[in-house]
């Protein structure tokens, strides 16, 4: 079974990722520069680097009707009733003491 090394990235490399990731965000940079996102999101956040200007705007999905319910209270009652129902099962996992013989 073959082991995989460690990779080791230079100073100079983490340097020019991190400028990328202040022109083209986190995934642009890892993807340009051949390093794994979570390694150019960990180093960006130890440094403190953003991506310079607006962040991108995400599309919000359309509201229904069943946002403006109350989150899961009544399901979360029913769940509570149903395993009030449910007999309760004792395990005894301790061995039974030796006769004296």
């Amino acid at each position: 079974m073959e082991t995989s090394k460690r990779r080791v990235y230079t100073k100079k490399i983490r340097s020019a990722v991190l400028t990328a990731v202040r022109k083209k965000g986190v995934c642009a940079a890892a993807k340009e520069h051949g390093v794994p996102q979570s390694c150019v999101s960990r180093w960006a956040k130890t440094a403190d680097v953003r991506r310079d200007g607006p962040a991108p705007r995400r599309q919000e999905a359309p509201r229904s009707p069943r946002d403006d319910a109350p989150a899961k209270a009544p399901r979360a009652e029913a769940t509570k009733a149903r395993r009030a129902e449910q007999p309760h099962v004792a395990k005894i996992y301790v061995t039974p003491p030796r006769s004296a013989s």
